[in-house]
């Protein structure tokens, strides 16, 4: 279960409660990235199979060859396709 909220015009909110299957006993997170798409501040708990976080974001895409954040408009390509993409 996930609850998010926009703050900002570049800035989103999100907690997340969710249940999936045991892999591991404990994790223990705290991620704050600079550079990326949706980079920002994230605290992740997992005790078993369960998962709690926090995040807060910036919904916008990394452009990695300009080392700058995706203008809206802008063409790009996904990370995960290679699918091209008009924000």
């Amino acid at each position: 279960m996930t609850w998010w909220c926009k703050i900002t015009k570049n800035k989103s909110f999100e907690i997340q409660i969710d249940k999936f299957s045991f892999d591991q006993w404990f994790r223990f997170e705290i991620k704050w990235d600079r550079k990326g798409d949706h980079c920002g501040f994230s605290i992740f708990f997992e005790p078993g199979p369960f998962l709690f976080s926090i995040n807060l974001y910036d919904n916008r895409h990394w452009n990695w060859q300009k080392d700058r954040f995706y203008i809206d408009g802008e063409e790009h390509f996904g990370a995960s396709d290679g699918e091209e993409i008009i924000l």
